[in-house]
């Protein structure tokens, strides 16, 4: 059986030890003992499908001005994608749309493990469905 993740706009398939759960305000995946957390949070728009410009948008409000965006498609969504570091954490960030969906995911953890966990995080976000 598939380990799944999954809310009424979204889905995706976390890898084999890694567990997750949902609250109102985002949904969070994480490997029991492992060195960082994956969360996503959903919005959809009122009218119309997400654009570029709401993309770049709501990453104007997380992001550091001098980060580069890397253009991304990632399952169903496509969008834009962020690396940075702030102090000691390393910040991994995507702004995703689907339709009228907006995806905002990130990953962080410690500078000294920042590549631990990068392969699974980048496969479970490879099986993201727009629901």
């Amino acid at each position: 059986m598939e380990n799944t993740l999954s809310t009424s706009l979204w889905k995706l398939i976390l890898r084999p030890q890694w567990e997750g759960e949902l609250d109102e305000d985002c949904a969070t995946a994480c490997r029991p003992g492992g060195v960082g957390a994956l969360q996503l949070s959903a919005y959809q728009k009122d009218n119309g499908a997400v654009t570029d410009d709401d993309l770049l948008e709501f990453a104007s409000e997380s992001v550091p001005t001098d980060t580069l965006a890397q253009p991304v498609r990632l399952g169903a969504f496509s969008g834009l994608s962020y690396r940075y570091l702030e102090g000691a954490t390393v910040w991994r960030r995507w702004f995703l749309r689907a339709g009228r969906t907006l995806l905002f995911v990130t990953y962080n953890c410690d500078q000294g493990a920042a590549d631990v966990e990068t392969d699974d995080v980048d496969l479970t976000l490879h099986s993201l469905q727009a629901l």
